[in-house]
């Protein structure tokens, strides 16, 4: 099998109050350790119940996302396969905000 392996958590956060970064960070925090306890649910079951209105413009739930990529030095291999990234070119936007944060022994590279 061989396809788009993402686990989608879709978070709602309150900003209501005026907060704190620290405090909204301590919201957001909370908010994705409640959410994490549900990861299993597939996401389009998540969209089928929430029932959103459709778009083509947008995504059904989300406008904002944020991809944690863990660090893997050495490419990916299955049997007599060999696995490796492709950079693809993107000329159109698939969310209002995407910020991605790929792990390194150093540090994290943030695009």
């Amino acid at each position: 099998l061989i396809g788009f392996f993402v686990n989608t958590v879709a978070l709602r956060t309150n900003v209501s109050g005026d907060p704190t970064f620290r405090e909204l960070l301590n919201r957001i925090k909370n908010t994705t350790l409640d959410a994490f306890s549900h990861q299993e649910l597939p996401f389009d079951k998540v969209v089928a119940a929430v029932k959103p209105e459709r778009s083509l413009s947008h995504n059904p739930i989300y406008q904002v996302a944020f991809a944690l990529q863990p660090n893997s030095s050495a490419p990916l291999q299955l049997q007599n396969l060999q696995i490796e990234p492709l950079k693809l070119g993107s000329v159109t936007a698939k969310f209002d905000l995407f910020l991605s944060a790929k792990e390194f022994a150093g540090g994290l590279a943030i695009t």
